[in-house]
């Protein structure tokens, strides 16, 4: 997943607006401020980078090796 931007207002108007529709974001009717479209990005696209990042890889018991078999120090004759 890519990253987006923490800053987006460095982005364009075009920019921010071609970027919300390729993320299926919504647009609000009529032609906005750049403020409208930088909000909307930092509400829809910014706060996916934190989802993505903030859980930390969980590790799954599906990966884990099966148990060693437990090997016994003593001799089996007993003696």
């Amino acid at each position: 997943m890519s990253e987006f931007l923490e800053d987006p207002s460095v982005l364009t108007k075009d920019k921010l607006k071609s970027a919300l529709l390729a993320n299926n974001v919504a647009l609000p009717n009529g032609e906005q401020r750049k403020d409208v479209y930088v909000q909307l990005y930092l509400k829809n696209l910014t706060a996916q980078n934190k989802k993505s990042s903030g859980a930390p890889d969980v590790f799954s018991s599906d990966e884990e090796l099966p148990p060693a078999p437990v090997v016994s120090n003593r001799s089996r004759s007993g003696r």
